[in-house]
């Protein structure tokens, strides 16, 4: 069964406000994924195939802000 993305992040923001935490968004999470991945010793091509991304270009060692 296919997990509709609107309904999960409606659900994400509905439990933390349930918590009175702010929100933690897909792209968060995805981040986090792969950076625990990344330090449990996978390669960088088998974390990009992971999280779906098809171009071979890298982001490794970029950080926003």
């Amino acid at each position: 069964m296919m997990l509709n993305p609107a309904n999960c992040a409606r659900r994400l923001v509905g439990l933390h406000k349930e918590i009175g935490r702010p929100p933690i968004w897909r792209h968060d999470l995805c981040r986090r994924a792969a950076t625990l991945t990344h330090a449990a010793g996978a390669d960088l091509k088998d974390i990009k195939e992971m999280l779906g991304h098809r171009h071979g270009a890298s982001r490794s060692g970029v950080r926003a802000g």
